[in-house]
Formats: structure tokens, sequence, C-alpha cells
């Protein structure tokens, strides 16, 4: 086995975790009429992660013991338990989904935010990420004194970045070994949320023209429902996203190159709107949905020229597949 790059130790520090890409490709060499030839990697199923907190519209903290049920609208449902608020769990079934809490959970609460999601298709040896926060309003929850607020979202752009081995060095990963490979490859790219335009003089990002300014305790009650959706409080328009470390892991199979490594940041457009004494207020927000991640793989004869016959393997059960962690940036 060959990896041309370095590689880390895998970072128990990293922001945020990728569900890796798994399952069997191959695990051997086939003789053609042209002899012992490479077979071009099967890619496998895309598999799909998905990630958030359970929280408490009323007091913005994480929810404690509930299981989240997912029911894709074609497939088998499956579920998924908080510990200290937090979630993940695995699918290989993209499409709309609903959610929906214990009942336990169900008697206490409402899902206010987060009751629906989809997941797009995406091709095999792919993997994608999705942030899926569930905030849930107590069933005696008032609100600000009574007052409604609407709330509609929409997709609201990408942004893709390709790392070619042609031109970096730590993407170009050669398995000249018999048996799988399994780098994680590691990306600083956007997280959370930033706002994008807000009205009538919210204190947590002024409008140009105030009308009339929000009192205090209306803004401390935003705040504390934003915070309880998005994890923390939005950044002002005027401010970059936060940015943190996602981890990207995947399979390169034996006698086989990885050439280049994709990755896509998708983004919504959530849009927040309430009348308060008189006073339309508009708030909108642009937050990170979903990662996707890929990459393209070539038996070692087609991308790096080794030759049908010159790899020097054999069929005895080699067992030096290695892992680390390359580093990139969006």
């Amino acid at each position: 086995m060959k990896m041309k790059t370095k590689f880390f130790g895998i970072s128990a520090k990293l922001a945020l975790a990728i569900m890796a890409v798994s399952g069997a490709l191959f695990t051997s060499c086939y003789d053609s009429v042209d002899g012992d030839v490479t077979p071009p990697p099967v890619l496998p199923d895309p598999v799909y992660s998905i990630s958030g907190v359970v929280t408490n519209l009323a007091t913005g903290l994480p929810v404690q013991g509930v299981t989240l049920t997912f029911t894709p609208a074609s497939g088998t449902a499956f579920t998924a338990a908080t510990s200290n608020g937090a979630y993940n769990a695995s699918t290989k079934v993209a499409g709309a989904y609903t959610v929906a809490v214990d009942a336990t959970t169900a008697a206490n609460f409402d899902i206010k935010y987060g009751a629906s999601f989809s997941i797009t298709a995406l091709d095999k040896g792919m993997a994608g990420s999705y942030m899926q926060n569930v905030a849930l309003e107590p069933k005696d929850y008032k609100g600000y004194n009574g007052m409604k607020i609407n709330f509609a979202s929409e997709a609201a752009g990408v942004y893709s970045k390709t790392f070619d081995g042609a031109t970096e060095s730590k993407v170009d990963i050669v398995n000249d070994g018999n048996s799988f490979l399994y780098p994680y490859f590691t990306m600083v790219v956007d997280t959370a949320a930033r706002f994008v335009s807000t009205s009538a003089g919210l204190d947590i990002q002024p409008a140009a023209a105030t009308p009339k300014a929000a009192p205090a305790s209306l803004n401390d009650y935003l705040k504390r429902e934003l915070t309880a959706i998005y994890g923390k409080l939005p950044v002002n328009q005027a401010d970059a996203f936060a940015t943190g470390k996602v981890t990207y892991k995947f399979e390169v199979a034996p006698l086989s190159s990885v050439k280049t490594i994709s990755a896509t940041t998708k983004y919504k457009q959530d849009t927040y709107t309430f009348t308060y004494d008189g006073v339309a207020y508009t708030i909108v927000i642009k937050a990170v949905s979903a990662y996707e991640f890929a990459n393209t793989q070539y038996s070692n004869d087609i991308y790096h020229g080794h030759g049908g016959h010159g790899h020097g393997h054999g069929h005895g059960g080699d067992l030096n597949a290695g892992g680390g962690i390359v580093s990139g940036e969006m």
C-alpha cells in the first residue's frame, strides 16, 4: 500500500463527525482475456447521516431522554435516542421524512421546528450529512404574550469545491495493497447560521429604518427561541459564517487510486414573520442544512499507469489497510 499524503491521528476535537461511506467494493483481481487486470472500483451505496439537538423553546435548553422516529415517504422507519439532547442516526434511504417524538415527550411537547425534512438522493460512493435540530414547544407554552410567529423555509443555494489529486498531493491517495484503505478527509466549512435581514429594530440585528423599537423582553424571547432552533444565536448579517471542521470517511478499494474529493455545503433560508403592537417584523436567517461528499476512484492500471501485471500483488490476505486524516479547506 502506498499513500501519497501525510497522515495524522483522528482528532477528538472535530466540530462535526460525518457518517462514513461504507460497503463492499471488491477484494481481489480477476482474469480477463488480456490477462490479470484490475477491475474498476465498484462504489458502495450512498450513506446519509442525520444529526442534531432536541431543545425546549421555552428555555432554550436541550431536552433529555427523547427518542425520535424518522419515517421516510417510502421505506422503513427508524429511531434515534438522544444523549444530553443530541442524536445521530444514519440511513440509506433518500427522500422526504417526517420526525416524531416518543409518546412520553409528545404528551408534554409539540414539535415547533424540525418536524420534516428531505434527503437528496446521491450517487454511489457519496455521503451526505444532514443537520436537523428539533425544537419542542411545551403544551402550556404561550410564547410572548400569545404572539404567533409564522415560519417558512426554502433552499438558499449551495457552495461546492473539488480537491484534485493531480494538483494537490494530499488528495492523491494510492492503495497498492490487497485490502481496503479507510482515509479521513477533513475540511473547514461553514457551520450554524447567520442573519440575512431583520426589520423593526430588533436589537439582535437593527434595521436601517426603525419604525418602532421592540421591547427588550421581546428581544430576549426571540433570542432564546432562535438559540433553541439553531443551537446558538445566528451571527449578524455583517459577520461571516461560523466555521468548523467536518470529516469525510470513505473507502479506497484494493489496487485503486483516488483522483478527486468533492464537498458541497447546502444552505436553507428560514423566514420568520409576526406582528407585535401593530408593527410587522421579519427575520430572515440563512443556515447550513447539509454537507455532501464524493470521491472518484480508478484502477491503478488506469489512473497511475502501473500496467496490468506490474503490481506484484497476490491473494494471500495482505492486511495492510490503514487510515488517517488528510486536510483540506473550502
